[in-house]
Order: C-alpha cells, then structure tokens, then sequence
C-alpha cells in the first residue's frame, strides 16, 4: 500500500542555521550553535515518536530530518575546520 507522501520545505543548508537577523562575533556563533542543536534534538524526537508507534509521523518525515540534520552538522564542522586552519596560518605568519 502506498500512502501519500506530503511535501517539506527545504531550506538551503546556509539558511537552515544561521540566523535572520545576525548580529556580531560571539552572539552569530553562539545562535547558529543553537539552532544546529534544535535541528539535532528535533531529529532525534521525531525518531523516537516513529519507533514509539507515533501514526502522526512517517518513516520519510524521519529520514528526511534526520539526513537534513546530519548535512547541517556536516556544514558546520566544516566551517570550524575551515576557521581552525585559517587561525592556524595567521597563528604562523612571520612579524
């Protein structure tokens, strides 16, 4: 049997965690980390409702969050990672 599947809304991975309204330095980390952290915990209970028997949600639902949630982290450790290497060549640069 084949159920309708209802569409999502997709959100270009940059726009998924980083805020609106950004503000400076700390604050703008400090928001996109918990935004990163929502889409993780929201992954999580969504997967923890469909392995409860919850009807309200689908295995596509589940798969679709928890693979958006994994891209995002993915982006924002490539971000840290891309911050660190640069940290480190301004750390080596000669005075």
């Amino acid at each position: 049997m084949i159920s309708t599947v209802t569409p999502l809304a997709f959100q270009p991975l940059a726009q998924s965690i980083v805020p609106e309204k950004a503000a400076t330095g700390g604050s703008v980390f400090s928001q996109v980390l918990k935004n990163l952290d929502g889409k993780v915990n929201a992954s999580a209970e969504m997967k923890k409702k469909y392995l409860q028997g919850d009807s309200d949600v689908s295995l596509t639902e589940v798969m679709v969050t928890s693979q958006a949630a994994k891209l995002d982290m993915a982006y924002a450790l490539e971000v840290r990672n891309s911050l660190t290497e640069t940290y480190r060549d301004v750390m080596n640069m000669p005075v």
